[in-house]
């Protein structure tokens, strides 16, 4: 078997990442950072071998989608398995307005994790819907697979390719890659 990889990348940053509002399933799209932070990673795609990129249907991802594949002259698919939990009520707010509204809130590894919050979504929903579009990946691995998404969502895949560690949520614009065959492990992270 031949080796391959699937690239996770995390989108471009957006106002609402800077200033750390909840964006969920909503937000704005990127900011001039946010453009010039995936043109740079779309320069780092660019000798990878992919053959087929993925995208969250999520305004931010399909912005970083679109840059990426227009340098890599690919077309790109959204599938909605690949959104950032629904943060439902707690979407727009600042994550200060989060943590006065629910007193004794800790984050896990610097986001929400697995706590259940009224209207959010239900963090084993979460998990499987993702894990879910991983496998619809996995089972037809063709060349190598760039998935655009988001921190949250790249967080729960790295945990689902290697139990044994825990990572952080990665920055924006990061690549994380991911070997598939001939063993499935994380090969790098913040490349």
């Amino acid at each position: 078997m031949t080796e391959k990889k699937i690239f996770l990348v995390r989108h471009g940053e957006t106002d609402w990442n800077r200033q750390k509002i909840w964006q969920g399933q909503r937000g704005p799209g990127l900011n001039t950072n946010g453009r010039d932070q995936i043109e740079n990673t779309a320069l780092k795609l660019k000798n990878a071998g992919i053959t087929e990129i993925y995208s969250s249907d999520v305004k931010r991802a399909v912005e970083t989608a679109q840059i990426i594949s227009g340098s890599l002259g690919l077309d790109f698919i959204t599938n909605p398995a690949f959104r950032e939990r629904d943060m439902g009520d707690y979407t727009g707010l600042p994550e200060s307005e989060v943590l006065k509204r629910n007193p004794g809130l800790e984050f896990q590894n610097g986001f929400l994790g697995s706590n259940d919050l009224p209207t959010v979504e239900k963090w084993d929903s979460f998990v499987n819907r993702i894990i879910d579009g991983l496998q619809d990946i996995l089972s037809d691995l063709e060349g190598n697979k760039a998935v655009v998404t988001h921190g949250g969502v790249i967080y729960i895949a790295l945990a689902y390719f290697d139990k044994t560690k825990v990572f952080p949520v990665v920055p924006n614009g990061n690549i994380s890659v991911v070997r598939v065959k001939p063993d499935v492990c994380v090969e790098k992270v913040y490349l």
